[in-house]
C-alpha cells in the first residue's frame, strides 16, 4: 500500500504505478498535472513521491517537462548552454557548439541524420500497451 503525502488516498503501488505510467504517455503531462487519481482531493504529486514510486528516470523525465513547458529551453549536454525549443514536431534540437540534442533520449548528436533513438520504439510500445 502506497499512502500520498498529505492526501487521504492508500493505492495499491502496482495500481498507481500503472496509472502514472498511462499519464506518462501524454508528452504534455508534467508534475503539474499529476494529481491524486481520487476526484475528490486536489493532492498534487511533487517530486519526491513519484520518485519514491517510480524512479529517477521517471521523475526526471517530468522534470525535464515541466522545465520545457516553463522556459521552452534546455540544456545542451555537449556544452551546457541553453538551446531553444523549437516545437512539438522537432525532434532535434540544433546548438551552436555544432551538435544537436535528441529531445527523446537527450543524446548530443553530430549527425542527427543517422541517429536511431531508442526512445522512440519505447514509447510506440508504451502506446500500444
Amino acid at each position: 500500500i502506497f499512502k500520498l503525502p498529505d492526501c487521504y488516498g492508500r493505492f495499491h503501488k502496482e495500481c498507481l504505478r500503472n496509472h502514472l505510467q498511462n499519464l506518462l504517455k501524454d508528452e504534455n503531462t508534467t508534475f503539474e498535472s499529476l494529481k491524486c487519481p481520487l476526484k475528490e482531493c486536489n493532492f498534487q504529486m511533487n517530486y519526491f513521491s513519484v520518485n519514491e514510486l517510480m524512479g529517477s528516470k521517471f521523475s526526471n523525465e517530468l522534470a525535464f517537462r515541466s522545465i520545457r513547458n516553463q522556459y521552452n529551453l534546455f540544456k545542451c549536454p555537449n556544452c551546457a548552454e541553453n538551446i531553444k525549443f523549437q516545437g512539438e514536431g522537432t525532434q532535434f534540437l540544433p546548438c551552436e557548439c555544432g551538435f544537436s540534442t535528441c529531445r527523446l533520449c537527450w543524446r548530443a548528436l553530430q549527425n542527427p541524420q543517422q541517429h536511431k533513438c531508442r526512445m522512440i520504439h519505447i514509447k510506440e510500445f508504451l502506446a500500444k500497451a
